[in-house]
Parts: structure tokens; sequence; C-alpha cells
């Protein structure tokens, strides 16, 4: 895993005006040295991709809390629902249904585990259009 705070201080480092700083570069002088430099700016990339909504497998789903939120996409008709998790319903100690609550609702609305992925399905943030286009259901 990339640590953030590691980039986040090499970023700084070579963001500054004193040349100094790069003594304290914990990517050991980046400003000099393309290697370095690489490794850093890599780093950064794969921070900012992580932060891409995808969409979440069954286990993120059954992992969710109550009030975290996730965008819910309706396949038929094509909708994206921003939704707070109220609960994880088990029977049988199987998850059966996520329970949200959502504006459009006026209140809560239950997703029924057993049609993840096919009718509907979650992500971590607002997906751009082209990214739902790409993203395949399962069948």
């Amino acid at each position: 895993m990339i640590d953030r705070e590691k980039v986040i201080k090499g970023l700084k480092c070579c963001a500054g005006d004193d040349v100094n700083l790069c003594d304290n570069c914990p990517y050991l002088g980046c400003s000099t040295d393309r290697y370095c430099f690489g490794n850093m700016a890599a780093d950064a990339l794969a921070l900012l991709k992580a932060q891409e909504p995808r969409v979440l497998t069954l286990e993120d789903l059954w992992a969710l809390k109550f009030n975290e939120t996730v965008i819910l996409e309706q396949k038929i008709p094509s909708l994206l629902i921003p939704a707070i998790v109220r609960d994880n319903i088990k029977h049988d100690d199987a998850l059966e249904v996520l329970q949200v609550v959502t504006a459009s609702t006026n209140g809560t609305a239950n997703a029924d585990y057993e049609y993840y992925g096919q009718t509907w399905r979650c992500w971590t943030g607002r997906p751009t259009e082209e990214q739902r286009e790409v993203t395949p259901w399962q069948n």
C-alpha cells in the first residue's frame, strides 16, 4: 500500500522554493534525481487512481456500516441514487438485504443481495457516464 504521508511530504519538498527541503525528502532528493521523482509521481498517481469511483464487491457491501454513504445504481430504469447505509439485514446468518436511506424514497429502501450486480450495484463515489458504460453488469 502506498504511504500517503510519504507522497505528501515528497510533493511538498519538490514544490518548495528552498533547495534545502530536498534534504528531508523521503524520496531522497527527487528534484535532482529522475528516478526518485519518477517513484514519487508513480506513488501519487496510484493514490489518485485509488480515489476513483469503483463498484463495490460483495465483501465491501457486507462491511458497510451505519451512516456510510454509497451511490446506488439501478439498472432499469438507469438511475444513480445517493444513499446512506442504515443496516445490513441478516437472516439465518446470511446477508439478505442492504437497507439504505435515500431522498428519492423519502425514507428507507431495501436492496436484495440476491440481485446484486444484476439489477443494482453500489459505487464508492459518483461514477461518470463513461465509467458506468465500461463497467459490465453481472449476468
